[in-house]
């Protein structure tokens, strides 16, 4: 039973999340956005990856796209197909930046930004204009 308490402590000290080091992506322009520049933050915990995507030089959605009214993050699956997932919505300010924190179940995925009509678009119908593949390194 002492063993079974110690051992109990040992796991409940060390846990079973695993936390990788945080990995950080630059993101590319597109001929469509050839002035922004964007950066994804990741960090995996457990089965998910956290990530922040920070945006600079987006003008308003409808500048580049006269229907859209939000730039959509998506995180979509670098193997074995799969559709892409809808991150969320970010914010861009008069000050052309903005950042979008979420999580995702995948773990090698291509990241990008699109001007969209509306925020909880099921699928992308806009340009690409940032784009990060997120591809973690081994763990040593």
């Amino acid at each position: 039973m002492h063993r079974m308490c110690i051992w109990s402590a040992l796991v409940a000290s060390v846990g079973f999340s695993i936390v990788a080091a945080a990995e950080d992506y630059p993101m590319a322009a597109t001929k469509a956005a050839p002035a922004a520049i964007g950066q994804v933050s990741t960090k995996t915990e457990g089965p998910n990856t956290k990530l922040a995507v920070k945006v600079d030089g987006l003008t308003s959605p409808s500048s580049v796209d006269a229907s859209s009214r939000y730039y959509v993050v998506w995180a979509e699956p670098l193997e074995g197909g799969g559709a892409p997932q809808n991150l969320g919505a970010i914010d861009v300010g008069k000050d052309t930046k903005g950042e979008l924190k979420t999580a995702t179940p995948l773990t090698q995925f291509q990241v990008y930004v699109t001007p969209e009509p509306a925020a909880a678009i099921p699928s992308p119908s806009g340009r690409q204009l940032l784009v990060a593949n997120v591809v973690p390194r081994p763990q040593k």
